[in-house]
């Protein structure tokens, strides 16, 4: 545990999160949307399909096709098989395999979302809230969820604003939280830094 402890704080200090450092501001060429699309909407943190030539956007300018506001490399997960690491400032989170990124995605969660080092504890595929009601009175749907720490959850749902819309969860586009919940087993470790 504290190897865990120790590596949370050096991935604080030394892990660059700053989107714009390697993209450059402007609009896309038409013969760029369709294979760009779904980089840039991560890296604005946009909905893909709203995406479109009108509008500018930080677009990344090295090694597109594999692009992470994150490290693709982590050297202190390397003797790890697999970690779910979550960056709340730059709502990212980040499947890897020793050390190597395989995939990313946007994130949401909650203001309170605490940072720190968790094990997945239950999955759940359909997964209800027992604690927060939809408008029309019932549990609020938690698709493909992955339990973190005491009633947090992992789970799919709007993520593609960057504000906190959650209470204590983090929430993640529903086509990719199915591809991490088929990923992820039962003490799956799970880093959480801001």
């Amino acid at each position: 545990m504290l190897n865990l402890l120790y590596l949370t704080f050096i991935l604080m200090f030394s892990t660059g999160f700053t989107v714009p450092d390697n993209c450059e501001y402007r609009k896309l060429y038409p013969d760029e949307l369709r294979t760009m699309r779904r980089i840039v909407a991560k890296a604005n943190r946009v909905a893909w399909y709203d995406v479109n030539v009108e509008t500018k956007y930080h677009i990344p300018t090295d090694n597109i096709p594999g692009w992470s506001p994150v490290d693709k490399h982590i050297p202190s997960f390397e003797s790890i098989p697999k970690v779910i690491f979550v960056v709340l400032d730059e709502y990212f989170l980040g499947r890897y395999e020793y050390g190597e990124l395989i995939e990313w995605t946007n994130v949401l969660a909650g203001k309170t979302t605490k940072t720190g080092i968790y094990k997945v504890l239950e999955k759940d595929k359909n997964h209800y809230s027992k604690s927060y009601k939809t408008s029309d009175g019932r549990d609020t749907p938690m698709p493909n969820a992955l339990r973190i720490y005491n009633t947090v959850w992992i789970h799919g749902g709007d993520a593609y604003k960057p504000k906190h819309i959650s209470h204590d969860c983090i929430n993640i586009v529903n086509d990719y939280a199915a591809e991490l919940f088929d990923w992820t087993e039962v003490n799956t470790v799970v880093i959480i830094v801001r």
